[in-house]
């Protein structure tokens, strides 16, 4: 029985990621010495055009822990239709080729990742429009057992909004190698640290650890940062 509900949870959040679930892709970048305040500058002025041709909603993100000065700029759609009609759009935007067209004569910046991804819940891209900090786990499920890892990642999810985060659950798409990101969302730094400090006394978090079976899936990385705009 337990099995049955592991895969028709997974039948479920598949079919909510492919049909009306927030999409976003995410643009890694790392400034050139010297040059921080010019790449923040064409950051804030690329969002203006983004936003304005179908982004709902553009993130200029620092990561901290886990990175190496990597910033990150993300945009999110509420679902893929939503991406589509941008994608269509912003390639025949003049805002967006003239702007492209003198940021790449002298790039303040190197482009140094990119992928794309969906949620697998009902978040939307309007969630995150207000500061927040993150702290994001990446995971790769062991051959035939994606099911399985989906289903403790929602239960992992229930238990720690409980303490007050936010959870989305991604997918990878292009750019990516098929892993999946638990991302926990919080206003603050501090409420991340209250988060973090209600699970390590946490009953019901300590028997969902120790049940933990570590052949599941493989952490592949982690890291930590905060929405600077």
């Amino acid at each position: 029985m337990n099995k049955i509900k592991i895969i028709l949870l997974s039948v479920f959040l598949s079919v909510t990621y492919s049909m009306n679930s927030e999409v976003l892709e995410i643009y890694t970048w790392k400034a050139k010495e010297g040059e921080l305040d010019k790449m923040l500058s064409a950051f804030v002025e690329a969002r203006e055009i983004h936003e304005s041709e179908g982004a709902v909603v553009v993130s200029i993100e620092q990561t901290d822990m886990g990175g190496t000065g990597e910033y990150q700029y993300t945009m999110r759609w509420d679902d893929q239709m939503q991406w589509g009609a941008y994608k269509d759009m912003i390639g025949n935007s003049p805002k967006w080729q003239e702007f492209w067209t003198k940021w790449s004569k002298n790039p303040a910046a190197e482009l140094v990742a990119t992928v794309s991804g969906g949620s697998m819940d009902d978040s939307k891209a309007e969630d995150y429009r207000d500061p927040y900090v993150w702290a994001a786990y990446e995971w790769k499920p062991a051959p035939g057992r994606t099911s399985e890892m989906l289903a403790r990642m929602s239960q992992s999810k229930s238990i720690i909004e409980k303490t007050g985060a936010k959870v989305t659950i991604y997918a990878e798409g292009v750019g990516g190698t098929n892993d999946y990101h638990f991302v926990m969302f919080y206003d603050t730094w501090t409420d991340m640290a209250k988060s973090f400090t209600n699970l390590s006394t946490s009953e019901e978090w300590q028997s969902f650890n120790a049940s933990n079976d570590p052949t599941m899936s493989t952490l592949i990385s982690t890291n930590s940062g905060q929405k600077i705009n």
